[in-house]
């Protein structure tokens, strides 16, 4: 039923304009979208932009060896303001956008027939929306199905546009779906091209060490190893006890003290 419930989405999407009068009166009726206003909307974004600012200064203290680092900040920066504009020059993409917080509210507590609901009427009236389709694509995995994922991770990255964050989180979960299918190069690929694209998400650097070890390039595996280390120490040290638990890490467990031991 959930399945079907999640390939009907993909049939729906395009009936917008038919339902958009009677899904903005059913959100001006939900108890919890209090995001609607634009007040709130701009308190949040404030908080939001405090985040970022201080987020990018803790990547860029700790990447400061990376080409490029200082224009992948300034691109995501840009990303972020347009965004930002789009969402308070087009009213009806911020419903749609409403709609999706209250969606991923439900998901992340596991309530997942809400959450796919609150998807649906997302996309009906904003039906290009990249991070909807994702957080459809989530369920998907969740339920078991690599197949019908890994058709919403397309359609999400086809809306991407210019949001590097978004596309490198994509191109992540292609890999994650290709390595449990069985082809770990072209999972490697997928890592490689979401490090190009977005060079900011630790996890991105963590699978990567991973997939090099796998693949008996060790040298590869302890440059991004040294680099997630360095990261995590000041961004997220929980990387830390993750790369000494993880198995993979183990044949070069004495590279990584020695690396520890110099931080």
């Amino acid at each position: 039923m959930a399945n079907r419930r999640l390939s009907s989405i993909d049939r729906g999407v395009h009936q917008g304009n038919k339902l958009l009068t009677g899904i903005g009166f059913q959100v001006g009726h939900l108890e919890e979208s209090l995001l609607g206003s634009l007040g709130e909307l701009g308190y949040e974004i404030s908080g939001l932009s405090d985040q970022v600012a201080q987020s990018s200064m803790q990547v860029l203290d700790a990447l400061g060896g990376f080409e490029d680092v200082f224009l992948w900040s300034h691109q995501k920066n840009m990303a972020s303001q347009r965004r930002i504009l789009y969402a308070i020059q087009n009213p009806i993409s911020m419903q749609a956008t409403n709609i999706w917080t209250l969606g991923e509210r439900a998901r992340k507590v596991g309530d997942y027939d809400r959450a796919i609901s609150l998807y649906q009427q997302s996309l009906t009236i904003d039906p290009t929306s990249p991070r909807t389709y994702f957080s459809v694509a989530m369920i998907a995995l969740e339920r078991g199905d690599a197949e019908l994922a890994k058709g919403f991770l397309d359609s999400a990255i086809a809306y991407a546009g210019d949001e590097p964050e978004l596309k490198a989180l994509i191109m992540m979960y292609y890999a994650k779906i290709e390595k449990f299918d069985g082809d770990p190069e072209k999972a490697l690929y997928r890592h490689e091209k979401a490090f190009e694209t977005y060079k900011y998400n630790l996890e991105i650097w963590f699978e990567l060490a991973v997939s090099y070890i796998e693949k008996g390039e060790m040298d590869k595996a302890l440059y991004f190893v040294r680099n997630l280390l360095v990261a995590a120490r000041k961004m997220n040290p929980g990387y830390v006890y993750k790369v000494i638990a993880t198995p993979q890490f183990f044949p070069i467990l004495d590279e990584i003290r020695n690396i520890l031991a110099t931080l």
